[in-house]
């Protein structure tokens, strides 16, 4: 540089111009040795093409390193800069570029950032033309197979006219990988409705197709991924077969070099048997037949396992329409089915045990299964240790029952009963339910409740019962309600703690679980104790609250609540402040009073240990150490009953013991006798009847359960024990009318006798009635105790008293304790007139129901 300055010093000014314009100005290339990414991506804002295409290269080999450094160079602002030299009119560059947009894009951080802006989107479309070079085509599918990993960018593809077609076009470009990433990206697309039905329309479920036997297996695989997507269309199926791809599937499966994808394979052909067209044609074709000899000539490797498996999941596809289970019928498919429940392999068993549950939805499939040894197989698996075996195995044991006595038959032959009843203990809720419809598809046979019985059906269905899966508990309450028809199942309820667990079931939000259990309530509460016990685990007041509601309450839980209060008269009173005149009050019974609206009904345990009080008593009716009779046994009915198809009940089962025992009661009447005369003597009979009945009751019923008296012993009420032994002495031979007004009398003396209308409100009973309660020191007083009563203490006795001479009469209480007696009398010309009965102010005299004399005298 010295001298260069020196000889510009000497230089003559004149020529100093023209020695400047010989000056070369031109740059001297360099060799940049760029250590950092950062310094590579501001290199990308370079006018020169020939750093732009070094750095795309350098970027993409940092890239394709990680995934690390593809977030690396997304944060430090690459993107949007590679984006715009995708532009760039130098195609090396615009390919270089591509190339690492495409993959950059498979980092989740910079698919957030490319999802921002659907420009990108329709660029990377365009740029999938046969204008560019394949690589070019090649990233640009990656990218966009990327980006439809979400569904926003997925929509936005769909609705583009030309991204599907320029997809398809790819598929038959010369370079694999190319290929690949268009179908892969047409596979991801193909999961909405809207592509598939598009890809129909562009005629590229063909070119698809055809790629089924590319050398490279990844290739295939997205083949049948995309195919099965496709085919879960019916319009697609329809294309799908025209182009003869059933049978290219079914000859895809013969060929032995291709045994890793079979599974595959299988999951695009059950798609397609789903159609009966489809299925009807590969049965004319053979191809059916090829394949259920596929299946049962697989060896137990386990790639052909789990190809056994995916074949019986094309079956139970297949079979879930009647139609295409004749065919398969036809085709002993079940016979095949039965020999995969022998493989080695859990999920092949599984798997064919579903599909037998499917075929087993037809009673010719029924019939097939038990013929070719199915049940037996089934049986056995039903003690499996793969909890999805027992599960599948159980669900086609529940399918196979439905309404096929000849299955139910040859369960029991192979001991099935035990292995279904020891599934209610299953691990799986689904198990448990399935066990419970076989146990309810059954119980119409005897012989199987029999069976069931001896294997405490009660403990083993407390899990089902206490499961949170809703179905579960649903099907468990109908088990209860099917089988209670037994004694020895209605005995395990109390010993296994079934009913408070089914009367907490009432309160469900689900339907079908409130409706199944009021159902098992309203079949077991015809035994008293059950009916007892209910009442102690709040069944009435939940009912009761249910009814009221319009949305929850149905003809079940009214029912429920009927049945409840048809065995416990007691707690009907209290409730319905009414009994009928087929409501026969019989020891246990005692009044506690109307329950208030959201009040509770309290057993007698429970009303003996409250403090005595000067509230009112809670009477009670009690004249034996025996164990009383049920309202059911001393309802006055004279009509045989109806035997049901499901077994013996609690009264069948002690007409039985009866019969064993040599005893046999009829009456014979005569039918020349006069009304009264008949009415005498079927009074006598019944009479006679119920104190027979109460040595002959089942040994496990025991008195303490009785209207909740574990704790408390009531005092035999010895006066109203007279008082019954009086009124059969004077009145049971005497004419109906008679004996209605003269039992009237009879009780207005026990309570004080007759009365003046305006001595009732100064008659004083409430002084006598606390005495004796402290006397006694309990609020509970025998009725007979009572010696002064008013409207309610003398209506329940006449009741408690017209029950023994079996006089039909209701038992009713209106407002300010006021009570009375209604009853049938048939007059002189035929007709049947209803009457009041007077207790109070005229003894016996009787009134018209709704008379003015009844009116005023019910009313304060």
């Amino acid at each position: 540089m010295v001298a260069t300055k020196e000889k510009a010093k000497t230089a003559k000014p004149g020529k100093n111009a023209k020695e400047e314009k010989t000056i070369d100005e031109s740059f001297e290339p360099i060799k940049v040795d760029a250590r950092n990414a950062n310094t590579v991506v501001l290199m990308l804002e370079s006018p020169e093409e020939e750093v732009l295409q070094k750095a795309c290269e350098s970027l993409f080999k940092f890239c394709e390193k990680s995934d690390g450094n593809k977030l690396a160079v997304h944060e430090l602002g690459a993107t949007p800069k590679i984006y715009s030299l995708i532009n760039h009119e130098d195609r090396v560059i615009q390919r270089n570029s591509t190339m690492v947009f495409g993959l950059l894009s498979a980092h989740s951080e910079v698919r957030k950032y490319l999802r921002q802006n659907p420009v990108f989107i329709e660029k990377m479309i365009s740029l999938l033309s046969s204008d560019y070079d394949s690589l070019t085509n090649e990233y640009a599918a990656l990218w966009l197979k990327n980006m439809s990993e979400d569904y926003s960018t997925k929509t936005v593809m769909a609705s583009s006219t030309g991204a599907m077609s320029s997809l398809i076009t790819m598929l038959n470009a010369k370079d694999p990988d190319a290929v690949y990433n268009a179908l892969s990206c047409i596979d991801k697309l193909m999961a909405d409705y809207q592509p598939r039905q598009q890809i129909k329309d562009l005629r590229g479920i063909e070119p698809i197709l055809n790629l089924i036997k590319s050398e490279y297996p990844q290739i295939q695989e997205s083949v049948f991924s995309a195919l099965k997507k496709i085919t879960q269309n019916a319009e697609n199926r329809e294309a799908f077969r025209e182009i003869g791809g059933v049978e290219k599937l079914i000859d895809f499966l013969g060929c032995p070099e291709y045994k890793d994808l079979h599974v595959n394979c299988i999951g695009v052909l059950s798609n397609c048997l789903e159609d009966t067209q489809c299925l009807d044609l590969v049965q004319q074709s053979g191809g059916l037949n090829k394949l259920l000899t596929f299946c049962q000539d697989s060896n137990e490797e386990t790639e052909m396992s789990l190809v056994n498996a995916a074949a019986a999941k094309a079956l139970a596809r297949s079979a879930r329409k009647p139609e295409n289970r004749k065919i398969l019928n036809e085709q002993y498919a079940e016979k095949i089915l039965i020999y995969l429940l022998l493989s080695d392999n859990d999920e092949t068993k599984a798997c064919a045990a579903h599909a037998l549950s499917v075929m087993a939805e037809s009673t010719f499939c029924q019939d097939a299964i038990r013929n070719y040894e199915g049940i037996e197989t089934l049986i056995r698996l039903l003690s499996a240790e793969n909890p999805k075996v027992r599960e599948y195995s159980c669900l086609a044991i529940s399918n196979l029952t439905f309404k096929n006595t000849n299955n139910w038959r040859n369960i029991l032959s192979f001991q099935g009963i035990e292995s279904i009843v020891n599934l209610l203990k299953d691990e799986k809720d689904t198990t448990k339910a399935y066990a419970c419809i076989s146990l309810i598809n059954m119980s119409a046979d005897e012989v199987v409740r029999e069976e069931v019985a001896q294997h405490s059906l009660c403990q083993s269905i407390l899990p089902a019962l206490n499961s949170t899966n809703t179905f579960t508990q649903a099907k468990a309450c109908l088990v209860i309600a099917s089988y209670c028809v037994d004694a020895v199942i209605r005995n395990e309820l109390r010993l296994y703690g079934v009913i408070p667990i089914v009367a907490s079931l009432i309160k469900s939000n689900n339907d079908d679980v409130r409706f199944n259990s009021c159902w098992a309530i309203t079949n077991s509460a015809s035994d008293l104790s059950i009916a007892v016990e209910y009442c102690k685990n709040g069944a009435i007041e939940a009912l009761r609250e249910i009814n009221q509601s319009e949305q929850r309450k149905s003809s079940f839980t009214e029912a429920a609540l009927k049945k409840l209060l048809e065995a416990n008269l007691s707690a009907k009173y209290a409730l319905k402040n009414y009994l009928e005149t087929t409501d026969s009050i019989s020891d246990g019974f005692y009044d506690m009073g109307p329950m208030r609206p959201n009040g509770k009904f309290y057993t007698l345990d429970e009303l003996s240990q409250m403090p005595v009080n000067d509230k009112r008593p809670i009477i009670i009716v009690y004249t034996t150490e025996e164990k009383p009779t049920t309202p059911s046994e001393s309802k006055l009915e004279t009509l045989p009953k109806n035997k049901s198809k499901l077994g013996s009940g609690t009264k069948r089962d002690k007409e039985k013991d009866r019969d064993n025992s040599g005893k046999s009661r009829k009456d014979k009447v005569d039918h020349k006798k006069s009304t009264e005369e008949l009415h005498r003597t079927a009074s006598l009979a019944n009479i006679n009847a119920v104190a027979d009945d109460r040595n002959k009751e089942s040994a496990f019923i025991k008195e303490q359960f009785i209207y909740g008296m574990e704790i408390y012993k009531p005092l035999i009420d010895k006066d109203l024990k007279l008082y019954i032994d009086q009124i059969k002495d004077l009145f049971q031979y005497l004419p109906l009318r008679e004996q209605v007004v003269n039992l009237a009398r009879f009780v207005s003396d026990k309570m004080g006798g007759s009365m003046n209308r305006d001595d009732i409100a100064n008659m004083g009973y409430e002084l006598l009635i606390n005495e004796t309660k402290y006397e006694l020191k309990s609020n509970i007083i025998p009725i007979g105790r009572i010696r002064l009563g008013t409207f309610y203490h003398r209506a329940l006795l006449f009741k408690v008293l017209a029950d023994k001479l079996c006089i039909r009469s209701t038992l009713e209480r209106g407002d300010y304790n006021r009570a009375w007696n209604t009853v049938a009398l048939k007059e002189e010309n035929g007709s049947v007139k209803y009457y009041l009965i007077d207790l109070i102010f005229e003894p016996g005299k009787l009134m018209i129901v709704n008379s003015l004399d009844a009116i005023q005298y019910v009313k304060l």
